[in-house]
């Protein structure tokens, strides 16, 4: 398979940056850049993007220090062109607050964004508050004494019930 990449356009950075300074103002505030590629695979039934083997509609990255002085951004951001242009726009908009809430402006001791030796802000990442690996299979054979059993109840417990209208 082979992945294509395209830039993100005008109107892409344009709801990135709307969507940053609704959600994210720390990242707004210390002026964190992102660059913003579309990928595209050649294969219909194979999506463009995987994050530890999974097919995946987006993904962000922290440029490193070399990176930036190179020239990139802050960060790269990484979307499946193929999903995307499907994607009504509050869609869009949800996931890319997703994406923005893995990058944490590193803070010093007055809550003031520290920076690297090129006066960009530091970065650091934002793991997901709930990550589930599971096997269907485990879950048939041993029910709710299964691990993933149980950590599929505490997310519904602690998110669903409460989030959710279906819940």
């Amino acid at each position: 398979m082979a992945t294509t990449y395209t830039t993100g356009d005008d109107k892409l950075y344009d709801l990135l940056d709307e969507v940053m300074r609704l959600y994210h103002p720390k990242l707004a505030e210390a002026t964190v850049q992102v660059n913003c590629l579309f990928a595209w695979s050649d294969k219909d039934d194979v999506q463009a993007l995987r994050k530890n083997g999974y097919p995946a509609l987006a993904l962000i990255k922290i440029n490193s220090l070399q990176d930036r002085i190179e020239g990139k951004k802050d960060a790269t951001l990484k979307l499946d062109g193929d999903h995307w242009k499907d994607l009504p726009d509050p869609q869009r908009r949800a996931l890319l607050d997703h994406e923005l809430s893995h990058l944490v402006v590193v803070e010093d001791a007055d809550g003031k964004p520290k920076t690297d030796d090129i006066g960009r802000p530091k970065l650091k990442p934002r793991p997901h508050d709930v990550e589930i690996g599971l096997f269907a299979d485990v879950v048939e054979r041993h029910k709710n004494q299964a691990l993933e059993a149980q950590a599929v109840h505490s997310a519904w417990t602690k998110f669903v019930q409460g989030v959710f209208h279906w819940g």
